[in-house]
């Protein structure tokens, strides 16, 4: 007799997991701690890596307007079109350089802070361990983010020299306004004839 056979499903449904996850939220009352509802009340504020929009203080904005500045300085864009794409290019390379302090805020999470000589040094290796081993998905899902924004930046960068360098390829034709509102190319005349 063979015993190797797949059951059939019988009259009984699965339970409905949204009726069920319904139940359960009635349950939750949030949190209870200061510190609890301090760290409930960022939940709106993620990472900032993935977001269409960035959110940032005072001080943050400062520091945005000023890297932006390096990038225009630097890549220098002639339209709009090239403006979008150092733009592109100083996001991207501002959420590359937020990768850093998200890790180390997320093994801060577990760490205290404390004071006196080897033992307390112990202490906060200890507990940053144990904080990157809780926080295992959390940081490999940054590093995956980084990979992205990075290989973004690149692709963006390489876009932006590609449309500068045709542009700079491009003749550029000056154009003389008459005062008739005519207007002419600045080009020899003889240059435009086909003889």
């Amino acid at each position: 007799m063979n015993t190797n056979f797949a059951p059939t499903p019988g009259p009984c449904a699965a339970p409905d997991r949204a009726e069920i996850n319904r139940a359960n939220a009635e349950h939750s009352t949030g949190p209870k701690t200061d510190e609890g509802k301090k760290r409930s009340a960022l939940n709106s504020l993620r990472h900032g890596l993935t977001g269409q929009l960035m959110v940032l203080s005072n001080e943050e904005l400062a520091a945005y307007k000023r890297h932006c500045e390096v990038f225009v300085k630097k890549h220098r864009p002639a339209d709009e079109y090239e403006m979008r794409l150092v733009q592109l290019l100083a996001d991207t390379s501002w959420r590359i350089m937020r990768v850093p302090a998200i890790e180390a805020n997320i093994l801060a999470l577990g760490s205290k802070t404390y004071v006196g000589g080897e033992e307390g040094d112990l202490r906060v290796n200890l507990s940053t361990a144990v904080e990157f081993r809780n926080q295992v998905k959390a940081l490999s899902n940054i590093t995956l983010y980084e990979q992205r924004l990075t290989r973004q930046l690149e692709r963006t960068l390489e876009q932006l020299r590609v449309v500068q360098s045709e542009r700079r390829k491009q003749p550029e034709k000056q154009q003389v306004a008459s005062p008739n509102g005519f207007v002419f190319s600045a080009l020899n005349y003889l240059t435009d004839q086909h003889c």
